[in-house]
């Protein structure tokens, strides 16, 4: 236990650069906006932040039911604007927002350091609390038949994908499994994931027996 919480700060800073790295990926004229009040309106959020810029679109996005996810996007016409609004402290709806550089097209998680039993049902399970989860994964290892300690969970394609990658991300010390922390990363290069998953490994489709 002390070992593992030892290797956090290194982790931490790991999640960090591979931040830095999707922050040059990011839209130049699109942001994420998280922490909106569930009353928040996509119109609400196109008046407050059209004295940045003129704005191509914005969205709030919600469950099938209607309820706020509590975040959204909004993408300007110019780079400029986007630039702006990033500097700024924002409150909409009486609370504060969080604002940050929209990353597109990522829509897959690398979770790590999975207990020897846990199962792909229970990281769909984990992960459904960020977005709707499309597919989620346990890598095991043909030979022995073992967990190999981590695996990959989907969301969505699109901007509602990328939203609960963003979510998730942003609660990278609390997430724990059978009481375990996890590291949970974005998964955003097809060459690092390709590597990962590459060889004689096979998913983890159900749960442990």
């Amino acid at each position: 236990m002390a070992d593992a919480a030892a290797g956090q700060p290194e982790r931490r800073r790991a999640a960090v650069a591979d931040s830095a790295t999707l922050e040059n990926q990011c839209h130049p004229r699109k942001i994420f906006i998280g922490g909106l009040a569930h009353k928040t309106t996509t119109q609400q959020l196109r008046d407050y932040f059209a004295r940045y810029g003129a704005i191509v679109d914005a969205v709030v996005l919600r469950w099938p039911d209607g309820r706020s996810r509590g975040f959204g996007y909004v993408t300007f016409a110019e780079a400029s604007a986007a630039s702006g609004a990033l500097r700024g402290v924002h409150q909409v709806g009486g609370r504060q927002i969080d604002v940050k550089r929209a990353v597109p097209g990522t829509n897959k998680l690398f979770v790590g350091g999975l207990p020897q039993n846990a199962a792909a049902t229970e990281l769909r399970e984990h992960f459904e609390a960020f977005g709707v989860v499309s597919d989620a994964v346990v890598m095991i290892d043909p030979v022995t038949g073992r967990s190999r300690g981590f695996g990959f969970v989907c969301f969505l394609p699109g901007q509602e994908g990328a939203a609960a990658v963003t979510a998730s991300l942003e609660q990278y010390d609390n997430h724990r499994l059978r009481g375990k922390w996890i590291e949970v990363k974005s998964a955003a290069s097809p060459h690092k994931l390709a590597a990962k998953e590459a060889g004689s490994r096979t998913p983890q489709d159900a749960a442990a027996p």
